[in-house]
């Protein structure tokens, strides 16, 4: 009797113990799935630049009052306004905080709660964070690799660095590219096309949003 007993402990304990890992397992896989299924819309989403263009038009001077306003330092905030005009989907988390900055840097999102209430995640708003969020599923190019004639279109994201280095600080949104230059839109001090030889005494970094 005792060894019958024995032999059921042994067995439901095996059981259970096979149970738990296939749940783990299976969570893992989830996971993961969640994750490549993210990764795969933010590769294939296409930007409509004329979309983003259009917002620029209207914005490039003004705030608009449907996202909370971060001057001195709006620059972040401008571009991923952009983008998000231009049809890149927003990543967002199942619950929202009800107001503040969400620093979780596997979303990027800004909603209005209500009358001058905003939830936006870091990387919505600060320079560093954005790439962190996009470098996953976006092509970047380095100042050291960076061609701007060859490789900065229209739709492309640039983010400025001083030539002494530390971080990113300011970003900007390609709005016009012909045979000699490029031009950028960008808040801070607003700009509706600024030529990008211009900017003197930084680094490019470049995120590319553009279809080409």
């Amino acid at each position: 009797m005792k060894l019958k007993q024995i032999i059921l402990t042994i067995v439901t304990i095996l059981s259970l113990n096979i149970l738990f890992n296939t749940n783990v397992s299976a969570d893992t896989l989830n996971y993961q799935e969640n994750k490549k299924e993210q990764t795969k819309l933010n590769n294939t989403q296409q930007l409509n630049v004329q979309a983003a263009l259009d917002y620029v038009n209207q914005w490039w001077d003004k705030r608009n009052p449907n996202y909370e306003k971060w001057d001195p330092n709006d620059c972040m905030n401008y571009v991923s306004q952009i983008l998000k005009a231009g049809g890149i989907k927003e990543t967002i988390p199942t619950t929202i905080q009800t107001s503040g900055i969400d620093t979780n840097k596997n979303y990027w999102y800004s909603k209005k709660q209500g009358n001058n209430i905003f939830t936006e995640s870091s990387t919505w708003i600060n320079v560093e964070d954005f790439h962190t969020f996009w470098s996953k599923t976006k092509k970047v190019i380095t100042p050291d690799k960076l061609n701007i004639m060859k490789d900065i279109e229209v739709g492309d994201v640039v983010q400025l660095q001083k030539k002494s280095g530390g971080r990113y600080y300011h970003a900007m949104f390609v709005v016009k590219k012909d045979s000699e230059t490029v031009y950028l839109t960008g808040h801070t001090n607003d700009r509706e096309a600024l030529d990008i030889r211009k900017i003197q005494g930084d680094n490019f970094r470049v995120i590319k949003f553009s279809n080409i």
